[in-house]
């Protein structure tokens, strides 16, 4: 139902609504310049197909990669219909248990919605309320890459959804807003991890430990239709996945992978902030930086409702009482790598000292004053109980001050020597079929034909063909590939020609597996930029 099909009552209702908020917002002067309620309209097909999915993921807890399809969709941009795709956004079911529904949303054709082409749209609670915003301030003022992030009234179907976060995709719209070179962003894909997530919920059973999800996480780019069309972006994102495949399985020092003194700034403040969600592998995000050779972080999905307790919390995330700490598994390393780095601890421990002294905090909320109280204003729409708590940022300073205390000796500042593996997978062994994301990865290069396949599944599996660009099957000449093993050697082909997805079988199973092909070379192939 459009605003036009309302009756006259409900019509002057939603003009009130959007007059209301339109006033407030424009009061705001917010980051993201909105004069007017974002308006979506989903047709009654499309409308049914999210909802089945919302139901499903309702039913399992959470929202898999199958329940993320895109339907059509429009928005209203300045009297103007605009176009889109979106589908439901998030992980955890929290992004669906209110009224306010998490959507991502793509832009067709030429247009956008405040300089974006891909956003999203959630319910302010699932990142903290204002606290997100403020995060992305702050690093944003200290030069760490953030996300555009703000708040913004949404109606949907001509019924009013209340305030939403806002946030840009990872497009070359936001290295352009930063003033960065066209480049690829990059992350460590975790469709593996949600996928057995999934499965352990509805068989009541933790598999996590027991399969070797992170290694079989595969690095990949955003964009990858724009990166792959291009020679030279495609380069780039060669020379970017080497970098942070090294850094993933923690094989060489971060001081030649990463930017060191935006690692530090968004190690420092995430304590000032209390980031624990931020730091996580599945949460991390990097901009290949192709001038000076290196990965700079992209700060995003930083808060979580509800505050960590000093008791869940140590005041510092990487100084340790011991200097020797073995990490709970590799899903850890790329946190903790960096602890590992004397250059990188200097830098940290002088950030630390600048960003907890009170006079730091004082200049922040003063500067930002005026846009915290309107942004608390506006949330207040959604639940008017809700303040911004100021003295939580107030009181990590002092407990990060206490801690320093023990490190301003040079030598408390040695590198922590944090054990990085190697970290065996449980050989417990669940009768389980192999799983889309964690069974069999493969990556094609078109340069010289050459086929990688990896086999994280824990029997010996067989290649028996495969599908082509033009969607054709093809039979090939069995290829096996041993068990999985840690650490265990690739497995090349030149046999097989443009393949965009292989079909095996594993022992033990009757039926007919595929595994997508990465249509981009193998990390491991030398890509030193």
């Amino acid at each position: 139902m459009t605003l036009w099909n309302l009756s006259s009552s409900h019509f002057i209702r939603h003009v009130a609504y959007g007059t209301f908020l339109c006033m407030l917002l424009f009061s705001c002067d917010t980051t993201i310049n909105n004069n007017e309620v974002l308006v979506i309209n989903i047709p009654e097909k499309s409308m049914q197909q999210l909802t089945g999915f919302a139901e499903k993921a309702l039913e399992q807890g959470v929202i898999t990669n199958d329940l993320k399809k895109y339907v059509n969709a429009t928005i209203v941009v300045n009297e103007t219909t605009i176009p889109v795709e979106l589908r439901l956004k998030g992980d955890w079911t929290d992004h669906l248990t209110t009224d306010q529904w998490s959507f991502r949303i793509k832009i067709l054709n030429k247009g956008n919605y405040e300089g974006f082409k891909i956003f999203s749209i959630m319910n302010p609670k699932t990142r903290d309320y204002v606290d997100e915003w403020f995060m992305h301030e702050m690093l944003k003022g200290e030069g760490v890459l953030t996300t555009r992030y703000d708040f913004v009234p949404v109606m949907v179907n001509g019924e009013e959804k209340g305030v939403y976060a806002i946030e840009e995709h990872f497009t070359k719209e936001l290295l352009s807003a930063n003033d960065r070179e066209d480049g690829p962003i990059l992350k460590i894909a975790e469709d593996g991890y949600w996928e057995v997530t999934n499965q352990g919920k509805m068989d009541s059973i933790s598999y996590s430990s027991h399969l070797p999800i992170y290694d079989a996480c595969v690095i990949e780019p955003f964009q990858k239709n724009r990166i792959l069309r291009s020679p030279s972006l495609t380069q780039k994102f060669y020379e970017g996945q080497a970098l942070l495949f090294k850094h993933k399985n923690g094989s060489q020092p971060i001081d030649s992978l990463v930017l060191l003194d935006k690692y530090a700034i968004f190690y420092a403040l995430g304590d000032l902030g209390k980031i624990l969600h931020g730091m996580e592998t599945h949460n991390r995000r990097w901009y290949y930086d192709s001038e000076v050779k290196r990965l700079e972080p992209i700060a995003y999905d930083i808060c979580v409702p509800g505050k960590f307790t000093d008791e869940h919390r140590r005041p510092l995330f990487g100084f340790q009482e011991q200097h020797v700490k073995n990490i709970n598994g590799k899903r850890k390393i790329i946190p903790f790598a960096p602890f590992n780095s004397s250059s990188f601890n200097e830098k940290y421990y002088r950030y630390l000292v600048q960003f907890s002294k009170r006079t730091y905090l004082d200049s922040i909320f003063n500067t930002l004053d005026e846009d915290l109280r309107k942004r608390e204003k506006l949330l207040q729409e959604n639940d008017s109980t809700y303040t911004f708590n100021r003295d939580f940022y107030y009181h990590n300073s002092e407990r990060i001050l206490v801690a320093l205390e023990r490190f301003r000796d040079l030598k408390y500042r040695t590198p922590p020597l944090y054990n990085l593996g190697p970290f065996p997978v449980s050989d417990t062994i669940f009768n389980l079929p192999p799983f889309t994301f964690v069974s069999l990865n493969a990556y094609y290069d078109n340069s010289d034909s050459t086929l990688a396949m990896e086999n994280y599944y824990f029997s010996p599996i067989q290649i028996v063909g495969y599908i082509d660009s033009d969607d054709n099957r093809h039979d090939c000449d069995t290829i096996y590939l041993n068990k999985y093993q840690d650490g265990e050697s690739i497995t090349w082909s030149t046999e097989i020609i443009d393949p965009v997805k292989l079909i095996f079988i594993a022992k033990n199973w009757d039926n007919l597996y595929s595994a997508e092909v990465m249509q981009w070379r193998h990390p491991d192939v030398s890509n030193e930029p």
